[in-house]
């Protein structure tokens, strides 16, 4: 596998980059074996297939990227990795897991987990109710698990934190 951070900062490009969505992510990783092998690769085209269009990451996705790693590492964050050892093997069971997990919290993957998921934009009412289920539930020792959007996922891992819990996220570029 190469290097951890290197391979984090190319997912993370490519994951922000116009066009390139999960799945189209997920078939150019498989076919070229890494994302930083992506980048370097000239031909996409029998990869990506069909519309709508794409662009390669620029500098803007890289800064972005490196923002997001330093923001991570800054924090005492962990990225978890889809095809590395560390990564949870329940994971790689379903159809297009998530390239990334970015964990903050005790270095536990093991224990009873608990996703919360739900919209951006939501009312007030839906992000107590997501805050309040997360605090609860990490006070009981279970792991919130949610991806990177604001609203009730940000309400949840803000919840489960502040109640001294654990907490993970899938990093979700897209959509």
């Amino acid at each position: 596998m190469p290097d951890g951070r290197d391979e984090v900062l190319a997912l993370l490009a490519l994951g922000k980059a116009e066009g390139i969505g999960p799945e189209r992510l997920h078939r150019l990783v498989a076919y070229f074996a890494t994302a930083q092998a992506v980048l370097e690769a000239a031909d996409w085209e029998a990869v990506i297939q069909g519309p709508p269009a794409y662009r390669r990451p620029g500098r803007a996705e890289f800064e972005w990227a490196r923002s997001q790693w330093s923001r991570l590492k800054a924090e005492g964050g962990r990225c978890y990795v889809a095809g590395d050892g560390d990564y949870p093997e329940l994971l790689h069971q379903i159809p297009s897991p998530p390239p990334l997990l970015f964990a903050l919290g005790p270095d536990d993957l093991a224990g009873p987990t608990v996703a919360i998921v739900g919209p951006r934009k939501c009312s007030d009412y839906g992000l107590q109710v997501a805050g309040e289920l997360a605090g609860e539930l990490a006070l009981r020792g279970i792991c919130v698990v949610s991806g990177m959007a604001y609203g009730v996922d940000g309400a949840a891992h803000a919840a489960a934190l502040r109640a001294g819990g654990r907490t993970y996220r899938s990093v979700g570029l897209w959509g």
